[in-house]
């Protein structure tokens, strides 16, 4: 989950700072380049999340007794 949160958060702080500093134009171009390996990349963190949280009740359950 973490690791979602920052590889958005960090999309975000990019296309905010390149907007701020080059123009729309830019930000736009930061959005859209590279689209196959972010989209490759937040299906990928989405689809960790469910196995996660199954360890995590894992570790959670035999630590327990």
């Amino acid at each position: 989950m973490t690791g979602l949160i920052a590889f958005i958060v960090y999309l975000a702080g990019a296309i905010v700072l390149r907007g701020i500093n080059d123009g729309i134009a830019a930000a736009f171009k930061i959005l859209i380049s590279g689209i196959l390996f972010k989209s490759i990349a937040i299906y990928l963190l989405l689809k960790a999340l469910p196995d996660a949280r199954q360890m995590q009740q894992y570790y959670k359950r035999t630590l327990i007794r």
